[in-house]
């Protein structure tokens, strides 16, 4: 019989960019969707860091929350 107070550990799966594990933490993992002009979506998992180091250098798209 499993332990009721064992915590549940969510599997995020690897990072989109970089191919890692994700340990959650404040900001990671993050979640990108993708929505088609045909209304289809799907969604990755990522980290913060990759995400943002696939950007580019324009203040004008900088994220505003991490």
């Amino acid at each position: 019989m499993a332990d009721d107070n064992a915590k549940a550990e969510i599997g995020w799966g690897p990072c989109c960019f970089c191919g890692q594990q994700i340990n959650q933490d404040k900001i990671d993992p993050c979640r990108i969707t993708i929505e088609t002009s045909g209304q289809r979506w799907q969604v990755w998992f990522c980290h913060a860091e990759c995400f943002r180091s696939h950007m580019t250098d324009d203040p004008m798209l900088e994220p505003a929350i991490f």
